[in-house]
């Protein structure tokens, strides 16, 4: 499904001289939820949500997204495309610097872009930048982004934290331990993280939009549990929470009104098979199950909040990219269920043979209740669906190692 991205948005005034502590929330300061704690400060080493979230913060690129949720420019000033589509040059704007007042110059653009995708990074997201060719420095103010092929979506990908311009001059001197002098290229720095409990961000006056930052500090909270995050906003103790459970939407319109915001989000949320080893290297296994789920269940009913459902991974919208269906895309469930019984047979599966499978999910009441849904959608097949939950850290390490079977 398509993912309609949900937060509960509190601006809170405050009043008061007297001096703030350094862990507490002050006149001017925004305190925020995020799902889970930080993996990494290098945005070029973490693929989650949350890390990237903070990311945005910390560091900069060419473009960024702007409170519209549109791109905008961000440390470039203007660009312009050759007539083939493959060329993008890109003006840096006058004066950059980074946190600790070195400038940024082309040159450290076309640096962060190779150490992206250097292969001794590893970079979990270098993949999403497969189009482009090479980043080049053409004065110090002039970057040249030369594609192998037409890439419309170019500026959206630009605004993603990896990237961003990044300290090459630090990471120079200090290639595995330079994030911790915390040196950055976008509207905040880090000034404090204390391991699950919080991290404070304070305004980087060096950045060039630094007049129109709002927030004094920013502090992050990593909380991953639905109804503890609603406590904290509604106590006051953070302003906002950017992921309340589904099912509690039309309670909380009735307790906190116009605090609950609903936007378009381009994403897609899927659960993902492990195609290394069987059941799931078989084809005809991922087949038969996709077939079966009733994707317009589970974002009406179930979720409710105005998921438009997918059947791929692309979200239709992106560029101008229409998606795609897959041919059983219209067929009624009849049809889809009886195809998929011929499917799993043919793959081995059957009443003397049961498909036991088991789904791996993190803390997050909606992400049971999908699986519940699955197991539902899936039991005419005589498939028997596991759940398993786990914690955050726990559940994205088991991916890492390729140790689940559906997640």
């Amino acid at each position: 499904m398509r993912i309609a991205a949900f937060a509960l948005l509190l601006l809170l005034a405050a009043c008061g001289t007297a001096p703030v502590p350094e862990t507490a929330a002050g006149p001017g300061d925004l305190v925020r939820v995020n799902e889970d704690e930080v993996k990494s400060l290098d945005p070029q080493a973490v693929s989650d949500l949350t890390s990237l979230r903070v990311a945005t913060d910390l560091y900069e690129g060419l473009t960024r997204i702007g409170a519209d949720g549109q791109v905008e420019p961000g440390l470039a000033e203007r660009w312009a495309i050759t007539p083939d589509g493959r060329i993008w040059t890109f003006v840096l704007r006058p004066g950059l610097r980074f946190s600790d007042g070195i400038p940024i110059t082309a040159g450290a653009f076309a640096a962060s872009f190779a150490r992206l995708r250097a292969e001794t990074s590893a970079a979990p997201v270098a993949s999403l930048f497969d189009s482009i060719r090479s980043v080049s420095a053409a004065d110090p103010r002039t970057i040249r982004v030369t594609l192998a092929l037409p890439f419309p979506a170019l500026l959206e990908l630009l605004a993603h934290p990896a990237a961003a311009v990044l300290p090459m001059h630090r990471i120079a001197a200090d290639p595995d331990g330079w994030t911790r002098a915390h040196i950055g290229s976008g509207s905040y720095r880090l000034v404090r993280w204390d391991l699950h409990s919080r991290m404070q961000l304070a305004a980087n006056p060096l950045h060039w939009d630094a007049a129109n930052v709002q927030s004094a500090r920013v502090t992050y909270l990593p909380v991953d549990d639905d109804q503890t995050a609603l406590r904290l906003f509604r106590s006051g103790e953070a302003h906002t929470v950017g992921d309340f459970p589904a099912s509690q939407l039309g309670l909380l319109r009735q307790r906190v009104g116009t605090a609950v915001h609903i936007a378009p989000y381009r994403g897609s949320y899927y659960w993902v098979f492990n195609t290394r080893r069987p059941p799931f290297s078989d084809v005809r296994v991922r087949r038969a199950l996709s077939m079966a789920v009733e994707r317009d269940l589970i974002t009406g009913r179930l979720l409710g909040v105005g998921n438009p459902p997918a059947l791929s991974v692309v979200p239709p919208g992106l560029a101008g990219y229409p998606g795609v269906q897959p041919d059983w895309a219209g067929w009624p469930r009849t049809k889809r269920l009886a195809t998929a019984r011929a499917l799993l047979a043919a793959a081995g599966y059957g009443p003397d043979r049961p498909l036991v499978v088991e789904a791996r999910f993190n803390s997050d009441v909606d992400h049971r209740r999908i699986g519940i849904a699955l197991a539902s959608f899936w039991k005419p097949l005589g498939v028997d669906l596991k759940l398993l939950n786990t914690e955050a850290t726990l559940h994205f390490a088991a991916l890492r190692a390729g140790d689940f079977m559906i997640a």
